[in-house]
């Protein structure tokens, strides 16, 4: 499952990936990111966070982004104070959606989300298809 870790700010955060149609791309096992992430919702989780990037990124663009902005929103400690006092249970669930819209971007999620060389058997399996 894409899933960063912020260490600086220790923060976690998925990445659920779209093709160029928009439909949901699947990890390795054939599953569905958005369906784990409904199984999370349903343990407790009281907020969703969504993060979408603009025109012109790819997978290494959005992470830097992603990375970026969530470790930004995390270390608003008066924030997370605040609602840890509104919501006593408060529990965050924090998503960036991905959607390929850089031409000949890198969409390889092998080499990008796991910061491997791409060259592993794994990685070509995870590529956007080209027409």
């Amino acid at each position: 499952m894409p899933q960063r870790h912020i260490d600086n700010v220790d923060v976690t955060y998925y990445l659920i990936l779209l093709d160029r149609d928009g439909a949901e791309r699947p990890e390795l096992d054939g599953s569905l990111l958005s369906a784990k992430l409904a199984e999370l919702v349903k343990d407790g989780v009281t907020d969703v966070f969504l993060a979408s990037h603009g025109w012109m990124g790819d997978i290494p663009a959005a992470i830097s982004q992603y990375d970026r902005w969530i470790a930004t929103m995390a270390q608003q400690s008066a924030d997370r104070a605040l609602a840890r006092t509104l919501v006593p249970n408060f529990k965050a669930l924090t998503i960036g959606i991905h959607w390929p819209s850089m031409p000949w971007g890198d969409e390889n999620a092998g080499s990008a989300v796991l910061g491997d060389d791409g060259d592993d058997d794994l990685a070509h399996e995870r590529e956007m298809p080209v027409d």
